[in-house]
Formats: C-alpha cells, structure tokens, sequence
C-alpha cells in the first residue's frame, strides 16, 4: 500500500474554514484569516526551531491593512528583515485545519529565506 501525496491527502476542514467561507470579499477574508492566526498563538510559546536554531518571535498583530505581522529575533538575520509580514496566510497545514500551525510553518519558511538572502 502506497502513502497518499500531500495533494492527494483529504483537507479536514473545520468551523473556521467554513466562516471563512462565508466572506465574499478578499480583503476581509484576508483580515479574518490574520485575525484567526492571532488568535491562535495567544498565550502560547513564541519560540520555533529553524533548522536546529531556537527563534523567538513577537506576538503576530492584524495590521490595519489586513497584514500578519511579527518580528523576529535571530542573530543571523540581515538588516532590513524585520519586521515579517504575510498577506492572506493559510489556515491549513499538513491536511488540517491549523492556523497556529500553518503560521510557525510560514514564518520558519520566510526565516530561511531571509538568512539565504544575506
């Protein structure tokens, strides 16, 4: 028996997904979603590990724009790399519904992609 894809495994769906859903407009389905990403890491260690290094982040706020921002300290990041923002984040991550996920996995991804840039 072979192991579904990533692109062939179900996507579990939750309250969140189907609220989202539900908002026709981009921009505000975009701010529901930072909000949602918010929410998620309230209370909760803000620390991820990029590639055997621990690294602290501030709590992510909802701009007014609708941008997921936080900044990020990594002794190895280039000047100019903070702060990090994201634009209509997923809320999805590894096949389920989790935006606490879906955010450390995003932000770890742009973490290394900065340090390559240096």
């Amino acid at each position: 028996m072979t192991r579904p894809t990533p692109d062939e495994r179900p996507i579990q769906r939750g309250q969140l997904s189907a609220m989202l859903e539900g908002i026709a407009d981009r921009r505000m389905r975009a701010s529901a979603k930072a909000e949602a990403h918010v929410a998620a890491l309230e209370g909760k260690a803000l620390t991820i590990d990029v590639d055997g290094v621990t690294v602290t982040f501030t709590q992510p706020v909802r701009l007014p724009n609708g941008l997921l921002e936080t900044t990020v300290a990594h002794p190895g990041l280039p000047k100019g790399a903070n702060p990090f923002q994201f634009a209509n984040p997923p809320v999805i991550h590894d096949g389920k519904e989790d935006p606490e996920g879906a955010f450390r996995y995003i932000l770890a991804d742009a973490i290394r992609h900065a340090l390559r840039r240096k």
